[in-house]
């Protein structure tokens, strides 16, 4: 277990704002080939020198990625490990990143059982990159992922004695949230997505890292407005030449980390010191701003973040003089559209279009509202009819097949299916998000998504979050309300490569009622 004198994360961001510290997280990872020598670098120069922090601010604990960018590296738990046994973690508290991208929930559930084990508390739930090689899993996402962190949590408690209940192992939980989306569908996803994260279970957020100082307001307005009370982490990358990551992010190849054309070639021209200095600016924004802390990669060695953390004292609340060395957001697509800001410069919210609905929505509606809702019009007469056949209802034998054959091919021509045999067509609004979707989400989006909306994994087609906020859309207030209440259940991995239609028909797939014990 962690040593008692560890500055336990979830319990200062559990304090009230006015009693807590600004909180400051360190992302560290291996260097290339597994080495390990730059995290211990800085904890031990951490150890030596804490006195270097600013005494307004608290270092703690440090962050660990699982596969960023969908590579192999090694595990967070590992990493923890083999520096807890050199005794190197100090005070520090230890996060470790938990993504859905190559773990089913079996896999998940294994690893997190690991990270009980070893009395780390604090995770962050994310989808995670698309695998750089590999197959995808993506059984959930990471809400998914939080209602199943959340259900382990339910289950320590539940094996409990009385009396022992303050000593029951809990995870707290980080969820990420990307404001610098610049297409009304791709922010209003963000922002609908960031909702049920915390109605799943999230106790807190860390943004995405990015460079747009009005996004960045824009996200804190959006909670003050909505009455969303959770402590918020802004993420501060230090955007250096020392590093290919400008290049990378400019290029495309890290996606959902956006460095324009301008920041770019800014960046270029820059000395470290003009580095570190916006760095400092970012954090000093956040912190007027009211996040509860800052999450902080980039980072070559602890001087650095003394550094900054000293001048972002220094800045204070005077950030927005640097306003200019903040602001490289999109101001216009290529289509000639302006960036999509959710609040005018002045702070006044913008409105929302309604978009119309696109003919496969409306064959789609009429499939369903007159064959496929159930008790209404046909439905029960086909319900009937199909029941009748005893193949159709044991899923085997030449009709059976012949059925499916004839689904595979309409469902595949009209709206890309996949076999999934668990069809999710009727809650994403006629939109497949396993054939439409490189992560096959249940729940879409992740944070991947370019600035114009498409995917950054497949830039020829847009993310089909996108295209299912505009379904929604076009049904007005009812059909956005529903599209920010519905959190989809994992597929049944036993339904896959089954007809979908009679798994629906005969009740088999994840509508059917369940029985309370």
């Amino acid at each position: 277990m962690i040593e008692n004198g560890t500055k336990r994360l979830r319990r200062l961001l559990s304090l009230p704002g006015r009693e807590r510290p600004f909180i400051v997280l360190v992302e560290l990872l291996p260097l290339a080939g597994h080495n390990l020598d730059n995290i211990e670098k800085f904890l031990t120069a951490y150890r030596a020198g804490k006195d270097a922090l600013p005494d307004d601010v608290v270092l703690a604990g440090i962050t660990i990625p699982q596969n960023p960018s969908g590579t192999a590296t090694m595990s967070p738990a590992d990493v923890y490990s083999l520096l807890r046994m050199k005794d190197l973690w100090s005070d520090l508290d230890v996060m470790p990143h938990v993504t859905a991208k190559d773990h089913n929930t079996e896999s998940l559930k294994t690893y997190l059982i690991g990270l009980q084990k070893l009395g780390l508390e604090s995770v962050l739930a994310l989808t995670g990159d698309k695998p750089s090689s590999g197959k995808r899993v993506f059984e959930v996402d990471s809400l998914g992922l939080i209602e199943l962190i959340k259900e382990m949590n339910y289950e320590s408690f539940s094996r409990t004695a009385p009396g022992r209940f303050d000593r029951v192992h809990q995870f707290y939980i980080l969820a990420a949230v990307s404001p610098f989306k610049y297409t009304e569908a791709s922010l209003m996803q963000q922002y609908s997505k960031m909702e049920k994260k915390i109605r799943a279970g999230a106790d807190g957020l860390i943004t995405q890292m990015g460079w747009d100082s009005r996004k960045s307001e824009e996200l804190f307005r959006y909670l003050e407005t909505k009455g969303l009370r959770v402590p918020v982490l802004g993420n501060v990358f230090l955007l250096s030449t020392a590093t290919p990551a400008p290049r990378l992010m400019f290029e495309g190849k890290l996606p959902g980390c956006l460095v324009t054309k301008e920041l770019f070639e800014k960046v270029s021209k820059e000395t470290p010191a003009d580095h570190l200095e916006r760095a400092a600016q970012q954090v000093a924004m956040y912190r007027d701003l009211g996040a509860a802390g800052v999450d902080i990669g980039g980072l070559q060695d602890f001087s650095s973040l003394a550094a900054m953390l000293r001048r972002a004292r220094e800045i204070g609340r005077d950030w927005r003089r640097f306003r200019p060395n903040l602001d490289f957001g999109v101001r216009g697509q290529a289509d000639g559209r302006p960036g999509f800001y959710l609040f005018d410069e002045t702070g006044r919210p913008q409105t929302t279009s309604r978009t119309r609905a696109s003919l496969n929505k409306k064959f789609f509606d009429f499939l369903h509202r007159n064959l496929m809702t159930p008790g209404r019009r046909l439905h029960p007469a086909i319900r009937k009819i199909l029941g009748s056949s005893r193949s159709l209802r044991r899923g085997r034998g030449l009709l059976y097949r012949t059925a499916f054959a004839w689904e595979k091919a309409t469902k595949s021509l009209l709206f890309d299916c996949e076999e999934c045999g668990d069809c999710f067509l009727v809650e994403n609004f006629g939109l497949c998000t396993l054939g439409k979707c490189e992560k096959g989400l249940p729940n879409p989006p992740c944070g991947d998504a370019n600035p114009d909306g498409t995917c950054a994994h497949d830039p020829d087609n847009r993310c089909v979050g996108e295209l299912i906020y505009e379904a929604a859309a076009s049904e007005g207030a009812q059909g956005i309300g529903t599209l920010s209440e519905r959190i989809n259940p994992k597929r049944d991995p036993a339904l896959e490569g089954t007809a979908s239609l009679l798994n629906y028909f005969f009740q088999k797939d994840h509508a059917r009622k369940k029985s309370l014990i």
